[in-house]
């Protein structure tokens, strides 16, 4: 802060007290799990207390310095800036800096159903399942027939007629999922 003197047209001196422009930058890229949240942080130089608002309109009231942390939970990837930061005086502050949110999704697997086999006879289960990753990374993935993982070249029994075919792994947002199709298999005896 500092005071400035200036003269009026009628010869009254004013002080005037001028503060210093405060200044506001933003941080904090992560990436995060569809419904998780995350901080972003933000950097702040003025008189305490501020007002803070983001790119996105969320805003913070009283918030003090010298920095602070805001929580987000978008449903999409967002880049947060700040629209606006005002300080304790009232003064806007110079913006900077940005914060990016990566938002991944569960992976989804689906199937295609295989030929028709003969008893003693193994699946063919070549490219027959597609996984789309949404982000995630897709972990432990096997194939199950009747809730029983079944091993890809094993032979299947005339018994497992009908049994029910379906894909799961583990998704790193999401746990474990399963194919969104499944199919009843056909040996022929």
């Amino acid at each position: 802060n500092y005071e400035k003197v200036q003269t009026a047209s009628d010869g009254t001196k004013l002080d005037i007290l001028v503060y210093p422009q405060p200044t506001a930058r933003i941080s904090g890229s992560a990436t995060i799990c569809k419904g998780e949240s995350t901080d972003l942080s933000i950097a702040l130089t003025g008189k305490d207390t501020y007002y803070i608002v983001l790119s996105n309109g969320d805003a913070v009231r009283q918030v003090s310095g010298p920095s602070t942390t805001m929580s987000v939970s978008p449903t999409a990837t967002t880049t947060y800036t700040l629209d606006e930061v005002r300080d304790g005086n009232g003064c806007y502050a110079t913006l900077s800096g940005n914060a990016k949110v990566v938002v991944n999704d569960k992976a989804e697997i689906s199937i295609s159903a295989p030929e028709p086999i003969c008893a003693g006879d193994p699946l063919d289960l070549t490219n027959k399942v597609t996984i789309v990753t949404n982000g995630s990374t897709v972990t432990n993935g096997n194939w199950y027939l009747d809730d029983a993982i079944y091993t890809e070249g094993s032979p299947v029994l005339y018994e497992k007629n009908g049994a029910i075919l379906k894909y799961k792994a583990t998704s790193s947002c999401g746990g474990t999922i399963e194919s969104t199709n499944s199919f009843e298999i056909t040996v022929k005896a």
